[in-house]
């Protein structure tokens, strides 16, 4: 079946009703905010048009992005680990035990709101499994940024410490400056401005029609 704008919308229906927590934001689309994150289940079209990938993933509003990414995107596997396809027209047995294995798959809860603490060592496990480049990431800011609006001082201490041992093994110093260590100054500087990072999380938030979700939770303390 190919997906036209009523079957999308039907299908993302389904999946808004498997997982009641998150909110249907465009047809594929499901999302929930926890403070400056955003917690999504993206269901993604095959080039077929008859059939999608179904992934969990986060978006921080610590960054500017025109669009809601797919950070820390995980695809659901198939048992041999290869992604997993669901056609438009599988029956609700099929859709809802695709849905069971993306809660079991997904490195952060999709039945409850994830912690800030659960949040912040998701990004931090990604470096231990992608080949670090020689450069910024967004994954470094966001770890750091997000560190810093979380409430605790200490959790702070420790993503600047681990995000200075990632930044020794830069060949190059990134565009505009000196040095990475300069980068990582300018990063750490951001961080301790928490009243402007909150300002800018709320214009990123608007700029992408986001700030009017149903489902949301706080990040701060209260959340660890």
């Amino acid at each position: 079946m190919m997906a036209d704008a009523q079957v999308k919308r039907r299908v993302g229906k389904q999946w808004e009703k498997m997982f009641p927590g998150f909110e249907l934001w465009r047809p594929l689309r499901l999302l929930r905010r926890i403070g400056p994150v955003l917690q999504g289940i993206s269901l993604d079209l095959a080039r077929s048009g008859t059939q999608y990938f179904p992934s969990a993933h986060v978006h921080p509003l610590t960054m500017k992005f025109p669009v809601v990414s797919l950070g820390l995107d995980h695809r659901l596997l198939g048992k041999t680990g290869i992604q997993r396809r669901i056609s438009f027209d599988d029956d609700v047995d099929t859709l809802l035990a695709a849905a069971a294995d993306l809660r079991a798959q997904s490195p952060l809860p999709l039945d409850r709101y994830p912690t800030a603490a659960e949040i912040l060592d998701a990004y931090r496990s990604f470096f231990g499994s992608a080949n670090l480049p020689t450069g910024p990431t967004s994954e470094i800011e966001t770890l750091v940024l997000l560190s810093a609006l979380s409430g605790s001082p200490e959790r702070q201490t420790i993503a600047v410490d681990f995000a200075r041992s990632l930044v020794k093994s830069w060949r190059h110093a990134p565009d505009g400056f000196d040095s990475a260590d300069a980068w990582l100054e300018n990063l750490v500087e951001r961080a301790d401005n928490v009243d402007a990072l909150e300002a800018f999380v709320d214009e990123q938030a608007k700029a992408l029609k986001v700030d009017k979700l149903k489902f949301a939770s706080p990040f701060g303390p209260e959340s660890r």
